[in-house]
């Protein structure tokens, strides 16, 4: 077990499009990761900076996109911005939140 895997919440899958450019149904799974909260500037999907209010560490994780959101607590939260970092040998993802 990690030691990062402190905090439960659930990441909220954004399902993709249809042909037709229709959002299909998202899913949901449950994690665990670090929480922080912690203001930070990011740079967001447009190449702009924006203020992050917290992160969540998570392990290595592909496949993420700024679409999908996180319930932490009860709060929806938005991906401003995901990072790939690595912990001496172990690959991390840090997800960005609004």
């Amino acid at each position: 077990m990690s030691v990062y895997d402190m905090d439960a919440f659930t990441l909220n899958i954004h399902g993709g499009y249809n042909i037709h450019n229709e959002p299909l149904s998202p899913s949901t799974e449950s994690m665990r990761g670090l929480h922080e909260d912690k203001n930070k500037l990011v740079i967001g999907k447009d190449g702009e900076e924006v203020v992050s209010s917290g992160h969540i560490l998570i392990n290595h994780r592909s496949g993420l996109t700024l679409e999908d959101t996180v319930t932490l607590n009860g709060v929806v939260k938005e991906i401003v911005a995901i990072e790939q970092s690595k912990n001496f040998t172990d690959k991390r993802t840090v997800v960005f939140l609004k």
